[in-house]
């Protein structure tokens, strides 16, 4: 899952900063994904924000998270933190879209180390 998480990530950095691919193409290869149709949201938002800073903390962020061991509540407590200052800092419905996504990604790979904890 992190995987597919980062394959989406560079291929939406390289269907819009680098001009490759098609758009069709992105769903085709990844149809009826959330986080791709989040990342892909913004082209239909008045949103004037820069889109590459966003997405580099948003990926950090969960590249953070979905590895980062769960030995407490304090966990959680941190994704919200952290989840809430990327939002803090772009504002944005498409940022905010994106954000819960992937932290419902992250909850995904996280529940088995959840039952232990």
């Amino acid at each position: 899952m992190r995987e597919s998480v980062k394959n989406i990530f560079n291929d939406v950095y390289l269907f819009f900063f680098k001009k490759k691919g098609k758009l069709e193409d992105l769903f085709l290869k990844y149809p009826d994904n959330r986080l791709l149709k989040s990342l892909l949201s913004h082209l239909i938002t008045e949103e004037k924000i820069d889109h590459m800073p966003c997405m580099n903390a948003m990926y950090a962020f969960f590249k953070k998270y979905s590895v980062e061991e769960i030995t407490d509540d304090s966990y959680w407590e941190k994704v919200i933190a952290e989840t809430s200052a990327i939002y803090a800092t772009y504002k944005c419905e498409w940022c905010k879209q994106v954000l819960l996504n992937l932290m419902d990604i992250i909850e995904q790979i996280q529940k088995p180390s959840m039952k232990a904890a």
